[in-house]
């Protein structure tokens, strides 16, 4: 009797285990896939914490530098960059580092000339940096940095105008496709994992409102509906189809700033220059809260955000606008304030 039981379950065990592989492999199932198909092969974006294609995550990232002044919203690609850098140009102005990585965006622009501290900021994101042209000692500081640079003087149309011929500033894009290519030949890898994804961390505080001062730019963010809803001195911040510019997280990186004694805009402004090694204070805002910290970039790779005990600050998945603003230390000042 007992050698029929044993063997009765055993014949059961067989039977769920074939019902199980049917219900696997029949065709019309929800969630079927053929006999012999392949796991698709998807992985996690280091840039966002997003689940994309092994083909997307397994490329260069690529960065441009593009125009944020008034006459040159609404811009092309921004509000699909993976990452964002906003930092302070001349006159109080700001201009936009956007970083490309696991983004389908096919083109970006106004594309806008680089600054000297260029290639420390895009270091932390991506090896290749587009910009339209740079001034003599910015080009020189460029030159002796890792970054690889490609501008509209570069052989190759993969920073151009439209339309060709245009002496418009603003006509100048940039082909991502094309500079991911480029990237790709240059033996540039995907990018280093720089943000930690997960949960928020201990302690925060509730935020739903954020404003940042430039010195001639606020830019303020609202949660709303699990995202940060940008909007720019007073106006709702929109992209090319007229929907206004989200993010996950803002995270954003108080840098001391001073007028260089050397660099200078062609009406003779001083253009900024910043303290990137830091320490600062970073503080960022994700799911209607703030976690405050510390930032430092001993290296021009190295940049690292931090939590007030110790710990690699968390940030939740999705897009990340980085807010350079200026502290209230060096020569340009700018303000920080949340509610």
């Amino acid at each position: 009797a007992v050698g029929t039981r044993a063997r009765s379950a055993s014949f059961v065990v067989v039977v769920v285990a074939l019902v199980g592989a049917l219900a696997t492999a029949w065709p019309g199932r929800a969630g079927a896939r053929p006999l012999g198909a392949a796991e698709p092969s998807v992985q996690r974006c280091p840039l966002t914490g997003l689940a994309a294609p092994a083909s997307q995550v397994e490329r260069p990232a690529v960065a441009v530098r593009v125009s944020n002044s008034p006459d040159a919203l609404p811009q092309t690609g921004v509000a699909g960059a993976d990452v964002v850098v906003e930092t302070l140009v001349e006159g109080g102005l700001t201009r936009l580092v956007a970083v490309f990585h696991c983004s389908p965006v096919a083109i970006a622009g106004p594309v806008r000339s680089a600054r000297s501290d260029d290639a420390r900021t895009v270091a932390a994101y991506a090896g290749l940096l587009a910009f339209s042209g740079a001034n003599e000692a910015v080009g020189w500081e460029l030159a002796r940095s890792a970054t690889r640079l490609v501008s509209e003087a570069t052989v190759g149309d993969h920073v151009y105008r439209d339309p060709a011929g245009s002496l418009d500033v603003n006509s100048v894009r940039a082909d991502l496709s094309g500079l991911r290519d480029l990237a790709t030949t240059l033996g540039l890898k995907e990018p280093f994992p720089r943000f930690r994804f997960g949960d928020v961390q201990s302690p925060s505080s509730p935020a739903s409102f954020v404003s940042l001062y430039f010195g001639d730019t606020l830019v303020e963010y609202r949660w709303h509906s699990g995202f940060w809803r940008r909007s720019q001195d007073r106006e709702p911040f929109l992209d090319a189809q007229g929907r206004q510019v989200t993010a996950r997280n803002v995270l954003v990186q108080e840098v001391d700033a001073f007028a260089s004694p050397a660099l200078r805009d062609s009406i003779g402004t001083p253009s900024p220059v910043f303290d990137l090694v830091g320490p600062g204070r970073a503080l960022l805002f994700r799911d209607g809260r703030v976690v405050i910290g510390t930032w430092s970039q001993p290296t021009p790779g190295d940049l690292v955000f931090r939590t007030q005990r110790g710990a690699l600050m968390s940030l939740a998945r999705g897009r990340t606008w980085v807010e350079m603003v200026p502290s209230g230390i060096g020569d340009l000042k700018g303000t920080i304030s949340y509610r």
